[in-house]
Order: C-alpha cells, then sequence, then structure tokens
C-alpha cells in the first residue's frame, strides 16, 4: 500500500497515492484509445464559466480556489517557523510566496480568501503544472529529457526497486532536483526519520515516513487519466496522478542532514536549465489567476481529448487509468 511521497518544503505528511498495483495491464492501441475517449468528459460547469472571458462565475471561481472539488486533502506535520538553520533557498524558490510562518508555498498548493492551504495539494493545479512540464514547487519548467524528482517514504522506495523501476505512479507531480533537495531540508515530514502522517491522514493514517527514505529520480513522466466515464477534474471522480518512467536516480538517506551535501550540486546543476526569466506557472486565489487557471484547464483537457495514450494500468483500490506522456 502506497504510504507517502513527497516534494513540498512546506511541512507535510507527504503526498501519498492509492495503493499500488505490482504491474501495468497491457493494452493494444485500439483499446487504450477507447479507454481514453470513455473516460474522459467534459469539464464541470462551473469550470466552463469560470473559464468564459466576460462570463466569469466568480462563484465558481471561489469554488476552485477554494478545492471544493477538484484537490486533494493531506493533514501535515505543524512546525512553528522554518528552521534557520536551512541554507538559503535557490532563487526559483526564494522569490516564492511566503506563509506565516516562512515556508514557501508551493505552485501546487491550494489558496482561500488570500491565504495558502499548505495541507491543500490542489488537483488542479497540480495539473496545469505537469500538463507544461512544470515544476511542483517552483512553477518553472523542467526541460524534456531532464529528469523528474520526487520524494518517498522507505516502504514506498523499497517497493518501487523490487517491482516499478519502469513504470511507477503517484499522486504528486514533479520536481527539479535541486527543489526536491531542498524539500527534504525543509519539510519535517521528509527531514526527520521518525516522522509519521496525521491521523486523519487520508494516505494512511499514522505511518512512519522510515529510517531511510529516498529521492528517486526519473526518465520522464506521464498524466494517468481515470479511464471510466466520469467528469474530468470533478470533486466525485478519482483525480488524475502522475505516472514515473525509468527510474534512473535513486538516492537513499536518513535525514534531511545527511542529503544537505548534495544541495550545492543540485542548485548549480539547475542554474543551467531553469530560465527564471521566463514566467513562472502559478496561481493564488485572486480574480484573474482563477480566471487564467481555468482556461489553462481547459485548453488541457481538450489536449487530452486528442491525445493517443501510451499504457493502461490498474491502480488497486481505484481502477483502471491511461497515461498521457507529457
Amino acid at each position: 500500500m502506497r504510504r507517502a511521497a513527497g516534494g513540498s518544503p512546506t511541512p507535510n505528511t507527504g503526498h501519498g497515492a492509492a495503493p499500488r498495483s505490482r504491474q501495468p495491464v497491457q493494452c493494444s492501441a485500439g483499446d487504450i484509445g477507447v479507454l481514453a475517449r470513455e473516460g474522459l468528459r467534459r469539464l464541470p460547469d462551473a469550470l466552463f464559466h469560470a473559464a468564459c472571458a466576460g462570463l466569469g462565475d466568480f462563484a465558481a471561481e471561489q469554488r476552485l480556489a477554494q478545492g471544493h472539488w477538484a484537490r486533494e486533502t493531506h493533514p501535515r506535520t505543524e512546525e512553528p517557523f522554518l528552521s534557520p538553520d536551512l541554507p538559503a533557498a535557490p532563487p526559483w524558490i526564494e522569490d516564492l510566496p511566503r506563509d506565516s510562518r516562512g515556508y514557501p508555498v508551493p505552485a501546487e498548493a491550494g489558496w482561500q480568501d488570500g491565504h495558502p492551504l499548505l495541507k491543500v495539494v490542489a488537483t488542479d493545479r497540480k495539473v496545469a503544472l505537469g500538463m507544461r512540464r512544470a515544476c511542483a514547487v517552483c512553477g518553472y519548467q523542467i526541460p524534456k529529457g531532464a529528469t523528474v524528482y520526487r520524494a518517498w517514504a522507505q516502504g514506498d522506495a523499497a517497493h518501487m526497486r523490487m517491482y516499478e523501476r519502469e513504470q511507477s505512479h503517484d499522486m504528486g507531480g514533479p520536481l527539479h532536483y535541486s527543489c526536491i533537495i531542498y524539500s527534504t531540508m525543509a519539510c519535517p515530514y521528509l527531514r526527520e526519520k521518525r516522522s509519521r502522517l496525521g491521523k486523519d491522514s487520508k494516505v494512511n493514517p499514522g505511518a512512519r515516513r522510515g529510517s531511510l527514505a529516498a529521492v528517486m529520480g526519473f526518465r520522464d513522466f506521464g498524466i494517468l487519466v481515470y479511464a471510466q466515464p466520469h467528469q474530468f477534474l470533478h470533486d466525485d471522480a478519482p483525480p488524475p496522478q502522475f505516472a514515473y518512467l525509468g527510474l534512473v536516480d535513486d538516492i537513499p538517506y536518513r535525514d534531511g542532514e545527511e542529503i544537505a551535501n548534495r544541495y550545492a550540486e543540485a542548485v548549480e546543476s539547475d542554474s543551467q536549465i531553469i530560465e527564471t526569466s521566463r514566467p513562472r506557472l502559478y496561481w493564488t486565489d485572486r480574480e484573474d489567476d482563477l480566471k487564467a487557471l481555468a482556461t489553462t484547464l481547459r485548453s488541457d483537457f481538450r489536449t487530452l481529448e486528442k491525445a493517443e495514450p501510451a499504457h493502461s494500468q490498474v491502480i488497486v483500490g481505484v481502477g483502471r487509468y491511461v497515461a498521457f506522456p507529457m
């Protein structure tokens, strides 16, 4: 069973996924196409109205921001303030908005009433970021061909090494190397080997991170979309997930201090590929941001509707998904 994965520099208990399937279910190209067409339905009406220029339904936009649909909630470990012992964040994280305790607010976080919801990983935002190969934390693009990263708890990492080296999955979107290394130092759950999920976690209440977590890098990733008839991003439908393809980097670590020696190298490496001169993909709950996000998601729906999925797999406890390469 999937315990927890993580990628945010904010205090959290990880971005866990549903119980895992050991092997993907193989389908023919024709079968996959049928599954994709059956699985994708029109966007919820609220999002359609929110996306229409001049006809924006602000109440619908507020529902989008508050996450009444298209969101996942994960209780996060509370910590009063960001540790003063942390090294300076890289430039692509340093200028992110901060919460009242000093934690950077990742691009995938939800917002409400002008305040970040650090315990909410907003499905709408993570999909919009993933569709554009943008990092779930900093919001800048991960170039095609660059390794994509996540961090996993001990049990998940061991399972992936044994059964899912070529094709894995997770609820959370990809990160740059430097963004995940910074997260393992900043996030209490990822940093501390004795940390555990909250008792009200919807992933695996009270589950331990384990003494040997891991940062793992993959050759590429894709978007996993539920293959049964449903409204795309509707609250009642299983949310999209991410397929991680081809394990190419595996960094076990016990605590944030142990992995800190990789940080300078990661920042230097990413400085060559992260183009901070380009606009960051980031949406708060301001009216203009919500309209832009809604328009972005309508474009994503049209893209997925026309795309050919690469494979199909069953996620235990949820159902069949189809994967679209990014």
